[in-house]
């Protein structure tokens, strides 16, 4: 038996057709359409989206049918069209110089490598995921550094993302073996919406591994209360 995330195809469908009209159009802040920056935008969409498995040709035709729906289609373009934007303004260091596998064979210094952030919002009445709400992560109020332009910082959630988000902070240099923690604070916000702060204290140890998503931290739900309501989770 065969289990396949359908959402591989549709994603890398999307991208390449926005990159295609984009360059049709000429549009000027569009400054590369490689292989690369469109295999990294995909990437960017899938981390943001909640996966599909399929084990039969049922399986495609009952999602298709969600996946044609006209709102479905607007919220996945508006986020494959974030990620082409945040690509093309922050490209990596070896784009069209080095491939990834060369620089995931270079030998790294230790480093505290953190764990793949993801959490979920959701309105704190309905318990809906909440769509439109912006997430920031700083430390020492400052804005996160991300590992890299597939993940952007502030994020945003969105409809076809079921109010999910996720953050991966760039490495931070260390001595092997040495052990620290790391305050991080995230805001949530959203028009209409009382703003919430949550902190997060996560201990890393430094070491010459090579980063990796496979590691990650469930961030507790985040409930959302509309201004002209009292949250119970206050006082």
């Amino acid at each position: 038996m065969n289990i396949h995330n359908i959402m591989e195809e549709y994603v890398s469908s999307t991208v390449n057709e926005l990159y295609d009209t984009l360059k049709a159009e000429k549009i000027n802040w569009l400054s590369c359409d490689c292989e690369t920056c469109r295999l990294d935008t995909v990437c960017y969409v899938l981390n943001r989206i909640k996966p599909r498995y399929i084990v039969s040709e049922r399986g495609v035709l009952h999602n298709s049918m969600d996946l044609n729906d006209i709102q479905f289609k607007a919220d996945m373009n508006k986020v494959a069209l974030e990620g082409i934007r945040l690509i093309n303004g922050s490209q990596r260091k070896y784009h069209k110089t080095k491939t990834s596998n060369e620089i995931a064979t270079k030998a790294v210094s230790p480093n505290f490598n953190f764990p793949l952030l993801i959490g979920q919002v959701f309105d704190g009445t309905t318990f809906e995921p909440l769509e439109g709400v912006k997430i920031t992560i700083k430390e020492n109020n400052e804005c996160v550094e991300m590992f890299d332009s597939t993940w952007s910082n502030p994020a945003e959630t969105y409809k076809a993302t079921n109010g999910a988000y996720s953050f991966w902070p760039k490495p931070v240099e260390g001595i092997e073996g040495e052990t620290k923690d790391f305050s991080f604070v995230l805001e949530f916000k959203k028009e209409g919406y009382a703003p919430i702060t949550y902190c997060l204290d996560i201990p890393v140890k430094a070491t010459k591994e090579l980063p990796s998503t496979n590691y990650s931290l469930k961030i507790r739900d985040i409930f959302m209360f509309s201004e002209d309501v009292d949250n119970p989770m206050e006082g």
